[in-house]
């Protein structure tokens, strides 16, 4: 096993998610039943390795429904943004939350079959995951984007209005500086989340090689997602 975690009573390894030994049944760390919401956020701007530690570490995996639905959200903005800048056209914004909806679906099950793959994949590789600690640790990941959603976006919507989503005019024409400001800041963004899946998946798998080229190939198929859902939801 190439992530274990050493009974400190009986020296036998154990699976890093392990709450008591499988020889002796002492306990190999502090019990954490319910995760605290506001503490990740918290943990998630100073002490992101903490944070994931507890999200592996917890036996309810909480707010994962509603992160992954706000996430959807603003990966519906993200598309319709993308749209806008590889079509000639103004996005058709009249389904958005539908579009939003069918996102959700897909982003749920892409996390679900990724967690399916890994788990098999690292096991072979031989190190011992749990599906449902991937999956979650890859959902946290997302929380720099309900970061984005609640004032990123707000900032956006009262200096643009109704022509975030237009080309003519655009917001880049309208006040450029501020707009390749949120742009920049936007892409900040994107990379603070693709480092927190890093983060995470090495708190996962105590492998920083491994956990790169996971969180790699998960971050293509979140952009892949997104280029998808940007050609086909906003016609």
């Amino acid at each position: 096993m190439k992530n274990p975690k050493v009974c400190n009573n009986c020296g036998v390894e154990n699976p890093s998610y392990q709450l008591t030994c499988t020889s002796c049944k002492s306990y190999l760390r502090e019990r954490i039943v319910n995760l605290d919401l506001w503490d990740l956020l918290g943990l998630m701007l100073h002490s992101p390795s903490e944070a994931f530690r507890l999200v592996i570490n917890a036996e309810h995996k909480n707010f994962i429904f509603f992160i992954l639905l706000f996430v959807s959200i603003k990966f519906t903005i993200n598309s319709a943004f993308l749209f806008l800048y590889t079509h000639t056209i103004d996005p058709a914004l009249n389904n958005f939350f539908l579009n939003a909806l069918i996102l959700f679906f897909a982003l749920s099950v892409l996390l679900f079959f990724f967690s399916f793959a890994a788990k098999f994949i690292y096991y072979y590789g031989g190190w011992a995951v749990r599906m449902r600690d991937t999956f979650a640790v890859l959902t946290y990941s997302f929380v720099p984007h309900i970061y984005a959603l609640a004032f990123l976006f707000v900032i956006e919507l009262i200096v643009f209005g109704g022509i975030i989503f237009s080309r003519n005019p655009s917001p880049f024409l309208f006040k450029s500086t501020l707009a390749y400001t949120l742009a920049a800041f936007e892409a900040l963004i994107v990379l603070w989340s693709v480092l927190l899946s890093f983060i995470g998946l090495t708190a996962l798998l105590k492998n920083k090689l491994n956990a790169i080229i996971s969180g790699l190939i998960f971050n293509l198929l979140i952009i892949l997602l997104l280029i998808i859902s940007s050609t086909y939801l906003f016609n």
